[in-house]
């Protein structure tokens, strides 16, 4: 993945205002994993994150006319993307479909950390008890399991 440094940044995004098509590819193949990544997060599914991604994208084109050369090209992508993603939990709300679609995803996601966190309970009073069992007791219990 190719890293744009300030300057070259501004020189891309001036190249993407007048319409060049390989400032576009430029910015799309820095961006896109990092975009990808970020909307996993937010979405729990791989396809909706490269959905909102393409969207991202096709923003950035259309609107390229009115893009600031000055700020930042990463922070306008993942505001960009950030909106999609949250319209899409928007549209959630109202649209049956969506809602079927992403509550497995996102319940799944929290089952993982829930069962996470009652291990680590558990872990931890499981060191309690033993700490508090007499010192022989302790090492019999250590040494048989």
């Amino acid at each position: 993945m190719k890293r744009l440094t300030p300057i070259n940044e501004h020189d891309v995004l001036r190249q993407l205002r007048k319409g060049n098509e390989t400032a576009f590819e430029t910015i799309y193949n820095t961006y896109y994993q990092q975009l990808i990544g970020h909307l996993l997060r937010l979405l729990k599914s791989t396809e909706l994150a490269k959905e909102v991604v393409q969207d991202t994208f096709m923003a950035l084109w259309e609107h390229r006319e009115r893009i600031d050369e000055s700020k930042s090209i990463k922070a306008y992508l993942f505001k960009i993307a950030t909106n999609n993603a949250y319209n899409i939990f928007k549209r959630a709300v109202h649209d049956e479909k969506v809602r079927a679609y992403l509550y497995p995803a996102i319940e799944a996601s929290y089952d993982h950390i829930e069962t996470q966190m009652l291990e680590k309970e558990n872990e931890q009073r499981f060191h309690e008890i033993l700490q508090r069992m007499p010192a022989k007791q302790r090492i019999v219990y250590t040494l048989c399991k």
